[in-house]
């Protein structure tokens, strides 16, 4: 007889689902800019209350005065690590109604662990652009369970367009994944990442499998 019982990243998919958020999982060490992704996906939204993001709080802390409503970051108390219970237990005190994305922060280096299954609909490993060399290679297992990897921090390094170009070939030689580079220089594809995240939506709200692979650069 087979076991019916769902696991807990699975009850948080399902949460998420009935409630029309899309989640994407930030993968990548503390510092690297997944905060900065997704205040300012938030700015670029004619909604910034459809922009959520849920962080571990372990030795974090924000101003007493600003709500987490305000903030849209959601924390979970105590830990540095999230799981997928974690994150369960944390559904009941977010606004799903309002969020059309929940962004889950997870502080870990994707070149030494690959992301787990928090019940997100698509993970994204967050690399910064310009990092030393063989970082893509030494991160391969976490891109091979992403849906999209980002390159953030170009405009705070003199990564020159070939480089990009470079660490694009290099994502594609991992997993067979498109890439986009997002800045604010020239080479910015950041409204082409916005459209992947739209089309991701649209895959979650008509229930099609979220199977598309994407690799992104964000300055």
């Amino acid at each position: 007889m087979h076991n019916t019982t769902r696991t807990a990243a699975e009850d948080v998919r399902a949460r998420l689902t009935a409630a029309f958020t899309v989640a994407i999982q930030l993968w990548g060490r503390p510092g690297v800019g997944k905060t900065t992704v997704v205040d300012r996906l938030a700015a670029s939204l004619t909604n910034l209350e459809a922009v959520g993001m849920v962080t571990p709080a372990l030795a974090r802390s924000d101003p007493a005065s600003v709500t987490p409503e305000e903030a849209r970051i959601w924390k979970v108390e105590g830990v540095d690590h999230l799981t997928a219970d974690d994150l369960l237990a944390l559904l009941d005190r977010l606004p799903l109604h309002r969020l059309d994305y929940l962004f889950v922060e997870e502080n870990r280096d994707p070149t030494s662990r690959s992301p787990s299954d928090l019940g997100c609909h698509a993970r994204a490993v967050v690399l910064p652009a310009g990092g030393r060399a063989g970082e893509i290679d030494e991160a391969a297992k976490a891109i091979r369970r992403a849906h999209c990897v980002l390159f953030t921090q170009g405009d705070r390094t003199d990564v020159a367009s070939h480089e990009m170009r470079e660490a694009c070939r290099r994502v594609r030689s991992v997993a067979d994944v498109p890439t986009f580079i997002l800045s604010h220089r020239q080479h910015s594809e950041w409204m082409e990442w916005i459209s992947f995240l739209h089309d991701l939506r649209r895959h979650h709200l008509c229930r099609h499998h979220v199977g598309s692979d994407t690799a992104i650069f964000f300055g």
